[in-house]
């Protein structure tokens, strides 16, 4: 099979979009704004935690794990493509996203540097590889929820769920992010010690919402597809908003051109519509969110589908 032509053309199109074309300054204060608003939203909702009712705990926690979840999208995930903030000398922006990347990553006990500023360069090449460190074997189906069970029912579940526990110098990650984590603990226990379970959910909804993220971007057998641009879906589905913020949804058109600024996917997206045969079209964009979660959707048959070039 050789690689379809209209692959390359949704890659070339994301060039229209590519952030060496955004302005410095409205880029920066676009990505400024966003986080103050994550983080209005990340410390307001701990803060309600103390004064609500603990039947309000799981409603928080789910908003809190969204937020932390937006902490990676927004945050971590641009920061290992260079793309949070912009300066006009490229090393300086390096130097800056991954520093930036790197505090981020602490709270949450994740490597940085072989996970994001490494591994992630990685996946964008050799997707569901087994060199791929973020997603060589995507969970999907009797397996996802297997894991899903083991992030809400065992203790502290989301830790053993972390991606970078398998990397060396856990405990060096966890007492880094322990420095950052105890005193809002403190703090939460010195106000209204049952407030501390909003924080937990918030851990173990993030997990949860991480597992369920691989498994639409390239779960259900799409890590056998032959071309690594085959091996990604966008997909839609209820509050995608909130569980998949940033637009992280758009994810075949993120792996088309991941030089494309979370905030103008959307438009991309217009573009890579169009360019996808129409029978292939419902392989690549989607509903389908638990046909595909469980493993059931469908995928292109090479051999007989017909018309798969513009």
């Amino acid at each position: 099979m050789h690689k379809p032509q209209w692959t390359t053309d949704t890659i070339k199109a994301g060039n229209d979009f590519h952030i060496r074309h955004q302005p410095i300054l409205q880029h920066n204060l676009i990505n400024a704004l966003a986080i103050t608003m994550l983080w209005t939203t990340i410390v307001a909702t701990l803060a309600l935690g103390t004064m609500v009712h603990w039947g309000w705990y799981p409603l928080l926690g789910i908003l809190l794990g969204s937020a932390f979840f937006g902490h990676f999208v927004l945050i971590i995930h641009e920061a290992s493509h260079n793309m949070l903030f912009l300066t006009k000398d490229l090393s300086r922006r390096k130097t800056l996203n991954h520093s930036i990347g790197h505090l981020a990553s602490i709270p949450f006990f994740t490597d940085y540097h072989r996970h994001w500023k490494e591994g992630h360069v990685t996946h964008h090449l050799r997707p569901c590889e087994e060199d791929d460190p973020q997603n060589p074997d995507p969970l999907y189906g009797d397996r996802l929820l297997r894991k899903i069970a083991q992030v809400w029912f065992l203790p502290f579940g989301f830790l053993l769920a972390n991606p970078s526990a398998k990397y060396d110098d856990k405990l060096k990650r966890m007492g880094l992010g322990l420095s950052c984590l105890l005193p809002v603990v403190g703090i939460l226990y010195t106000i209204h010690p049952p407030a501390l379970l909003v924080l937990y959910i918030g851990f173990t909804t993030l997990t949860t919402l991480n597992l369920c993220k691989i498994a639409q971007e390239h779960g259900a057998g799409l890590q056998h597809e032959p071309f690594a641009i085959l091996r990604s879906r966008t997909y839609f589905y209820p509050m995608q908003w909130l569980f998949s913020p940033f637009n992280i949804h758009y994810h075949y058109e993120h792996h088309a051109n991941f030089n494309v600024p979370w905030y103008l996917l959307p438009a991309y997206h217009q573009t890579v519509r169009e360019l996808i045969p129409e029978a292939l079209r419902h392989h690549f964009i989607h509903r389908e969110y638990w046909a595909q979660l469980m493993g059931t959707k469908s995928l292109p048959n090479w051999d007989t589908v017909t018309n798969t070039e513009c």
